[in-house]
């Protein structure tokens, strides 16, 4: 009730940079909470714990946008432009409080914080010798699931899309991390070059995740409040099918530029 009451929606897509905070806090608590009560499965559950912070705020931003339509004459992609910089930004606050554990404790503590997420970037790295055209392919496949699995669980859920953006925070920030750690202190004017290599494609990637989760989040609540009874349902369904298109088209950019871009820096 505490961490859901810290900021109302208007004002998040009003100011979404607050976002930036607040995502920093909510992934920070649920680090130390997991290190304190489940040192064991910390990785899982710092993943966990984040996401039932986040899953308020983002139902309610949901059911906000689902509402926009009804008063909308013609829904487009502008619709909900509002709420774009809003996920952004808490995935950026994800990141940074990700990446902050992760370089400032002690090895033996990060590694198992991070163990699952350390587990996913060893066997990412383990396919990255095959061509251009073939690795751009299998990354775009990937995601285009993660992107089936956000709609999904958004669909089922109304916000289980949080998951897919924390987990994936969590992962970016690991990558950074290791870089950040070999550089070292004296290192400083890399550091940001370290958060651009991921960030380049990150951003258009984590977005089309978000603009998924959002179009199954507004199709949920259309059918949790029986509107699939109603003419208006018709012009819903068309809607999340825009949002789920920009989505693929964002995915798509995002593989171009991680292997012919972000791979090169």
């Amino acid at each position: 009730m505490v961490l859901e009451s810290i900021i109302s929606v208007k004002r998040a897509e009003r100011e979404p940079i607050d976002m930036l905070f607040l995502g920093f806090v909510y992934s920070s608590i649920a680090v130390l909470l997991a290190l304190w009560l489940f040192p064991g499965q910390a990785s899982a559950t710092a993943i966990l714990f984040t996401t039932i912070a986040m899953l308020p705020l983002m139902l309610n931003v949901i059911l906000f946008e689902e509402k926009k339509e009804e008063s909308a004459k013609k829904i487009s992609f502008k619709t909900h432009k509002q709420s774009i910089p809003f996920f952004i930004f808490l995935f950026l606050g994800l990141l940074l409080s990700f990446t902050f554990w992760y370089v400032i404790l002690p090895d033996s503590v990060a590694g198992k914080l991070f163990s699952t997420q350390i587990n996913t970037i060893s066997m990412v790295n383990s396919g990255s010798g095959i061509g251009t055209f073939d690795l751009t392919l299998a990354i775009l496949l990937n995601n285009l699931k993660v992107l089936a699995v956000a709609v999904l669980l958004s669909i089922l859920y109304g916000a289980g899309s949080a998951f897919i953006f924390a987990w994936n925070a969590s992962v970016v920030a690991v990558a950074i991390g290791t870089v950040i750690k070999h550089i070292g202190a004296a290192g400083m004017p890399i550091y940001f070059l370290a958060f651009l290599k991921y960030l380049i494609h990150g951003i258009p990637e984590i977005t089309a995740y978000f603009i998924g989760g959002l179009a199954g989040g507004i199709l949920s609540y259309a059918i949790v409040r029986h509107r699939y009874r109603t003419k208006g349902f018709k012009k819903i369904i068309l809607d999340s099918l825009d949002l789920i298109i920009a989505a693929v088209i964002l995915l798509v950019l995002a593989a171009i530029l991680e292997v012919f871009v972000s791979a090169r820096l």
